[in-house]
């Protein structure tokens, strides 16, 4: 009884110890799941309307494209390509989502009849026809090839495979999965493209507009008076008229969310060491590149940045320096060093000759069969171009399915050689114009060439430029590290950073505002970490010294942030008012020159201080006029205009102008609705489709994090 009665006299406490531990309980478990939640949305590159892109998803699809550009362009790809790159996925990603959606909801979809077309029936896509690896040695698609590339990645035996092949088999698998993902969303797409397509018409009110605005053609001549001919201090412009305008423009205003920077650039230039280390070096190669016949040796054992090219070239072909060396040396003669931007030349004359120039080259690739077989198959081509039943270009055509037409253009000696080697361009300049003639490459690849045009003969050149660049040494490279630390060190406070900047020989670079989707620092490449670190930090906090693209040593501070939203009136305020001050100008030019009651244009060029022009060929739709540029106003003025007769003043974007019709060329051909629609749906379409696809992303619900991961 004793106990109950304890129990009693504690109810309060033991409820309200129960309900602590349950409500700990319930939390934890909420704590748990929030911080899986949490750890999945600090994952997400990019969430559209609730589709959720991951990091490790996201990462897979940008070096898959990376691999595919790396393989395009046989290499690395350049810095300035990769922000390109990056930017290109993010839309991609974008669009598929948003297409599939749409897609859903229209009741669109790809079949498995449609994707075996595209890969295997009739109609096989541009996409497959294009893999490298499905091409005979000519470059022409083999279906064959194909095939047997699907039967190899549907093996299901390894039994007697090792590690290796059984991982090349998946690896092939999983690449082909990402073709007919590719293949199955472009056909979605076409899809789509094609229904919207078909509910966009051009109207016969437009394409009657559309050839009317088109159908006069007229030259004129015109005077014009800037608006710098006038002092800004003649015109007055209020705050309340800049404000009234802001809220008339308001709209073109809208901006994201950034950062407000300060940065430094110091450029990594070579020092006056740098030069004479340089330069040292090639005083010391001259006596052998004087004396040595075989200047190519010479020039590789000591690494010229410039190889010797074995060819003759005209003057026109030549560098400044070099040609001004050609055309007065003898042969044998030696210049230098001399120093031209940053690199020193050796220039040697190694020969003069006449010649053509250039020579217009058609090739046409042979398949790779017996030399015999060979033979006849190249015959009967030639045979074909020969009795005129295809020409030259259509053959090749037929043979690369359309990849090729077999038009090399104009070679030089020097191209010919880049093209295959110094063989074939000894065989293409002695060649005899419109022969057909055979080519074997050091690859095995045989070709049919034909040389169809020569320049006439000129002067040509052989010279030997040894060239050295003067690039920074690590001595330069750590002086001009050390002394940004030491100044970083000594004024890391955001007045200091600023105002210390000239003394010290540092530009500092202030109120600089960048996105979260910039890729780079006005024209510095590989600037991206910066923008990442700008969003990581706070007001006041000062970057790491970063190296951007080699070139550069940059070091931030964080000013602030710039909230999404319109600018404010005070940003924008100094572009209102200058519109503002050339309306005004406008106003009086205009006002000026009608007191004067001029009644010809050259009383109107006289009384502008200015000059009569003219132009030619300009209609309704002239979009940029020839030495004048984007002026709405004068394709307006030019179409109704009378001939011979001058028009008032017209206000322009960059002064005022004055016009005389001098000729007006009208198209008689009649109005055909029929023609004209079909020359106008194409250039609709494309604008509708820009403006749904435009539409979709506006309306979706986007968030973009890809700045916390490049």
């Amino acid at each position: 009884m004793a106990a109950l009665e304890k129990i009693r006299n504690k109810a309060v406490l033991l409820v309200a110890v129960i309900g602590i531990a349950l409500f700990a309980f319930i939390i934890g478990d909420f704590l748990n799941s929030g911080s899986t939640w949490f750890h999945q949305s600090k994952e997400t590159v990019i969430d559209v309307n609730g589709t959720a892109v991951k990091i490790h998803d996201y990462d897979a699809k940008l070096q898959e494209t990376m691999e595919g550009y790396k393989n395009q362009m046989g290499g690395n790809i350049p810095d300035e390509y990769v922000g390109q790159i990056r930017q290109e996925v993010y839309d991609r990603t974008v669009m598929e989502i948003l297409l599939n959606e749409e897609s859903e909801e229209l009741g669109l979809s790809v079949t498995p009849e449609e994707l075996f077309d595209m890969v295997q029936g009739e109609n096989i896509s541009p996409v497959v026809r294009n893999i490298p690896a499905f091409m005979n040695r000519a470059g022409v698609f083999d279906r064959d090839r194909m095939l047997q590339f699907l039967q190899h990645i549907e093996t299901t035996d390894f039994s007697n495979m090792s590690q290796e092949q059984r991982a090349e088999i998946e690896n092939d698998k999983k690449q082909w999965l990402l073709v007919e993902k590719q293949l199955k969303q472009n056909r979605l797409a076409e899809k789509f493209g094609a229904l919207v397509s078909r509910a966009i018409v051009v109207n016969s009110i437009d394409a009657k507009a559309a050839y009317e605005n088109n159908k006069t053609s007229v030259d004129f001549d015109f005077a014009m008076q800037a608006y710098a001919s006038i002092p800004d201090s003649s015109v007055v412009v209020s705050s309340k008229e800049i404000e009234v305008l802001y809220n008339k423009r308001k709209e073109l205003f809208d901006q994201p969310e950034g950062r407000i920077i300060k940065y430094i650039a110091v450029p990594i230039v070579p020092s006056k060491e740098d030069y004479a280390e340089v330069e040292k070096t090639m005083n010391s190669v001259k006596s052998d590149f004087i004396q040595n016949e075989d200047v190519a040796d010479v020039m590789n054992d000591n690494n010229s940045d410039i190889p010797y090219v074995d060819a003759y070239l005209s003057a026109a072909s030549l560098s400044a320096n070099v040609r001004t060396f050609a055309q007065n040396a003898q042969i044998g003669d030696v210049e230098g060093p001399t120093l031209v931007g940053t690199t020193y030349h050796l220039l040697k004359l190694i020969g003069k000759t006449t010649g053509a120039d250039s020579v217009k080259v058609n090739l046409m690739p042979l398949p790779n069969v017996a030399e015999k077989e060979q033979k006849q198959y190249s015959d009967s081509l030639v045979n074909l171009i020969k009795t005129g039943n295809q020409t030259f270009s259509q053959v090749v055509l037929a043979m690369t399915n359309g990849r090729m037409n077999g038009d090399l253009g104009w070679l030089t000696e020097e191209s010919a050689i880049e093209t295959f080697d110094a063989t074939f361009k000894n065989a293409v300049f002695n060649a005899p114009v419109n022969e057909f003639m055979h080519y074997k490459a050091t690859s095995g690849q045989s070709f049919i060439y034909q040389v169809v045009q020569r320049t006439s003969s000129v002067t040509k050149y052989k010279v030997a430029d040894f060239a050295i660049a003067v690039t920074p040494s690590t001595t330069t490279e750590t002086g001009l590290y050390n002394d940004l630390s030491r100044y970083v060190v000594e004024n890391n406070t955001l007045d200091k950073f600023e105002s210390s900047a000239n003394e010290k020989g540092y530009i500092c670079n202030k109120d600089v505002v960048v996105t979260a989707t910039d890729n780079n620092l006005g024209n510095m490449r590989d600037t991206r970490k910066v923008i990442r670190w700008a969003f990581d930090h706070k007001k006041g906090e000062m970057s790491e010294i970063y190296e951007c693209d080699s070139r550069n040593y940059v070091v931030a501070m964080m000013e602030g942030v710039q909230k999404e939203g319109y600018r404010s009136l005070e940003s924008v305020s100094e572009l209102l008012k200058r519109e503002l001050i050339n309306d005004k100008k406008a106003e009086k030019i205009t006002a000026d020159l009608n007191a004067k009651k001029l009644s010809s244009l050259q009383q109107y060029a006289e009384a502008m201080n200015t000059t009569i022009q003219s132009v030619k060929f300009v209609n309704f739709d002239t979009r940029m006029i020839s030495g004048i540029g984007f002026e709405p106003s004068l394709n307006a003025e030019a179409s109704i205009i009378e001939l011979n007769k001058i028009s008032n003043p017209v206000k322009g974007n960059n002064g005022v102008y004055v016009i005389q019709a001098t000729n007006k060329t009208v198209d008689n051909k009649e109005f055909n609705l029929t023609e004209q629609r079909e020359s106008l749906d194409p250039s609709l379409r494309y604008r509708v489709m820009g403006g749904i696809i435009t539409a979709l992303k506006d309306n979706a619900k986007i968030t973009d994090n890809r700045v916390r991961f490049y």
